[in-house]
């Protein structure tokens, strides 16, 4: 409870920062932050399929991939710990006529009881102590295909990330392949591919 304690204190006061990475207005977020354009771009080509009609965003945060999801068509449901980002998502998808494509929830994904045929979730686990109890409860809730991300312990920006995040008192933490793997095994993933 004390990690989601810290998330929700840094993110409520990150809102606009975070929001810009994705707009990759600076050369830093355009050069060192690719792999953040490359995942989203990948997550929403996994998750067009027409079968996939509704969408869990868990860890939403400023709504990009709420955004996105709902341009295709999909309903969406959004949640996240930190109450500043789900209003800023909400405000996002407003100014683009489509909350009406969207319910959006503030809290823990282990204390709501969701249901979807898709799911992303990017740039969550990079805040999640225990991560095989949600992926537990993720398999119960979602029908068809879910997308996720950890973020590499081994990587050349990793350190400075550590720092930056310790410096603000927000948990990180990184995974190695093996640990995914054995995650996903430990979850009864039917299927899985790591790339």
């Amino acid at each position: 409870m004390e990690t989601t304690a810290k998330v929700k204190t840094f993110f409520d006061h990150y809102v606009e920062g975070f929001d810009s990475i994705y707009q990759q207005r600076s050369w830093i977020d355009r050069w060192f932050r690719q792999v953040m354009k490359k995942r989203f771009e990948r997550s929403l080509a996994e998750l067009s399929d027409d079968s996939i009609k509704t969408v869990l965003d868990i860890g939403c945060g400023t709504g990009r991939y709420t955004l996105a999801l709902a341009k295709m068509g999909k309903k969406v449901i959004a949640l996240d710990v930190s109450p500043n980002m789900v209003e800023y998502a909400r405000e996002l998808l407003k100014k683009h006529h489509l909350e009406q494509q969207v319910t959006f929830l503030v809290g823990d994904y282990l204390e709501v009881s969701l249901e979807g045929d898709g799911a992303v979730l990017t740039g969550f686990f990079d805040y999640i102590e225990n991560p095989l109890a949600f992926l537990k409860k993720l398999k119960k809730e979602v029908r068809r295909k879910i997308c996720m991300t950890f973020p590499r312990r081994w990587h050349w920006l990793s350190w400075q990330r550590q720092i930056r995040y310790k410096l603000r008192d927000c948990p990180l933490f990184f995974y190695t392949q093996k640990q995914i793997e054995r995650l996903l095994q430990e979850a009864q993933m039917p299927q899985y591919r790591i790339e």
